[in-house]
């Protein structure tokens, strides 16, 4: 999706909803006009251990995408 897509998108949120929606779309109209979107965003994670073999990785995030699966297994498989 383009920028001017994007800002669209956010215009329209903010033409027609109220609330929580219209601040965040607000806010995100302003970024993109000032240039300054953000391209990352951070994720803590947490990894807790019960036994010898038992690791739980805690993610800050509504889902897990199938990639950060991938990543931490070959990564946890390495260190047990």
């Amino acid at each position: 999706m383009t920028l001017s897509r994007l800002r669209s998108v956010y215009a329209d949120i903010l033409a027609q909803d109220s609330g929580a929606y219209q601040r965040h779309a607000s806010q995100m109209v302003a970024q993109i006009d000032a240039g300054v979107l953000p391209d990352t965003a951070p994720l803590p994670i947490a990894v807790w251990r019960f036994g010898d073999n038992q690791p739980i990785v805690l993610l800050a995030l509504g889902r897990t995408v199938s990639e950060y699966s991938i990543r931490l297994k070959s990564q946890f498989n390495a260190t047990l």
